[in-house]
């Protein structure tokens, strides 16, 4: 009997200790939080820029605390129009919901957000939810809403910085298009307007200094699709450079690889902007084939492309050079990560390393819909995120 008393004690003893270890970790996150609050109020010098990170780092310790669930997690939208990562966490949209997890698999928020062509955008740790075609925006933390607005005019784009800053693009009753772009705390705006010189704005990229931009415009001359990038920055009140792609090319989707490239994808060609100049550095020319899919880890880029044989997978690096160029079997989608490609079919997900040599194919019974690079590999399938993984016969 005295045996088993002392066990429990020693028990009781080893929980008591598991339990402050836990108490003193979580004291710690919360202090070196506050302190890096104190730190971006010290070095921005605004209230705004501090409350913000302040109710971000308690938010973060909210979360942490919360981790009551885990994967796979059920959504329950069978259709996701997007899908995003969230804080390494992921927003997921439907056509009338969004909800939105942690990275451990806690369901933090879900939100009727009733659009009627509803899109995201994300930031580090908050997103903005729009109405395309309306007036009406919302901008949301994981854990609450920041604030809602109701635009003069029609939204045609809406790009979230990392930091939370936002550009919203609308019609406008003067000019052909508006940029306004929103410090986080949403206040008093940059404002850029467009003309049929320049064209309506139908790409934003933020850079990771958040107040440089590059912004891709469209417009018809001589009959012929015009597409242009123009470098702006919030702090300028002028354009600071501008590159004018060949006539006829329609502009895919454009992101800052680093604070001296910009990468653009265009139906035909990838290149690379000095977005101090405008000048292209380098380009990588397809031939014509449909772009049907695209994905950018740092500063590699992975191009899916549709040929008449099936699928063309593409690797570039930031000199536009191919890693990788090789036929596929048909594909709907590519991921990229540090150092594999996977390609999402009708049924199955596989696999392939940077030299093209296939590593494992997985079967699913249902469509695989997204996959995201989170601080896990999320797989949207079955109205359901999962952590994807090989299978397990050939780990």
């Amino acid at each position: 009997m005295e045996e088993k008393q002392n066990t429990g004690g020693k028990l009781t003893y080893i929980e008591e200790l598991h339990r402050k270890r836990q108490n003193r970790k979580i004291r710690n996150t919360a202090a070196l939080a506050l302190v890096l609050a104190v730190l971006v109020f010290y070095f921005t010098g605004t209230y705004a820029s501090a409350f913000s990170a302040l109710a971000e780092a308690a938010e973060s310790v909210q979360i942490f605390l919360n981790r009551s669930g885990s994967f796979p997690a059920k959504t329950g939208i069978v259709e996701p129009l997007q899908a995003e990562v969230l804080a390494g966490g992921f927003v997921e949209l439907g056509q009338e919901d969004l909800f939105v997890y942690s990275a451990t698999g806690t369901n933090l928020r879900s939100i009727q957000h009733g659009y009627a062509r509803p899109a995201i955008t994300t930031g580090n740790s908050r997103f903005c939810v729009y109405n395309r075609g309306g007036t009406e925006l919302r901008v949301e933390s994981r854990t609450r809403s920041l604030y809602s607005e109701k635009m003069p005019q029609n939204i045609l784009l809406c790009q979230m910085s990392g930091n939370g800053s936002l550009a919203v693009v609308t019609q406008s009753t003067r000019y052909l298009a508006e940029m306004s772009v929103y410090p986080p705390d949403f206040g008093e705006p940059y404002c850029w307007w467009t003309t049929k010189n320049e064209g309506t704005p139908v790409r934003v990229a933020f850079a990771d200094d958040n107040h440089r931009m590059a912004v891709g415009c469209i417009s018809a001359k001589d009959g012929q699709l015009a597409s242009a990038i123009y470098m702006l920055d919030t702090h300028k009140n002028t354009v600071t450079a501008v590159y004018q792609a060949d006539a006829g090319s329609a502009l895919l989707d454009l992101k800052w690889i680093s604070n001296s490239q910009v990468l653009c994808i265009y139906d035909n060609f990838a290149c690379v902007l000095n977005p101090s100049t405008g000048a292209e550095l380098c380009r990588f020319s397809y031939g014509g084939a449909a772009v049907a899919s695209v994905s950018v880890y740092g500063r590699t880029a992975a191009l899916l492309l549709s040929t008449r044989s099936g699928s063309r997978l593409v690797v570039l690096n930031d000199r536009m050079n191919a890693l990788l160029d090789t036929t596929v079997a048909a594909a709907n989608r590519v991921t990229v990560t540090h150092n594999s490609v996977y390609l999402l079919r009708d049924g199955t997900v596989e696999r392939m390393n940077l030299k093209g040599e296939s590593q494992w194919v997985q079967s699913f019974d249902t469509k695989p819909q997204f996959l995201l690079n989170a601080e896990q590999l999320l797989l949207f399938v079955d109205s359901s995120a999962q952590v994807l993984a090989a299978p397990a016969a050939e780990k």
